[in-house]
């Protein structure tokens, strides 16, 4: 399963893993805020953190490879 990156209204940011078609995404925020020794959920709404694929798999056919980069 994929890790996706969140981020809520009031800006905390956590990671959560997920299916592909996001039918189990979050819609309030998971951070736990510790108020006056009580642990209360933010539960603002959230987004989803858009990133660049962490990996590259080149070929001998790649963009790279041909171009000498």
């Amino acid at each position: 399963m994929p890790l996706y990156a969140y981020r809520c209204a009031n800006g905390h940011e956590f990671e959560q893993h997920g299916k592909i078609d996001g039918s189990d995404a979050p819609t309030k925020c998971l951070t736990v805020i510790d108020v006056e020794s009580i642990n209360c959920r933010c539960d603002a709404a959230v987004t989803k953190i858009l990133a660049a694929p962490s990996r590259h798999f080149p070929g001998a056919d790649s963009w790279r490879s041909k171009n000498g980069v």
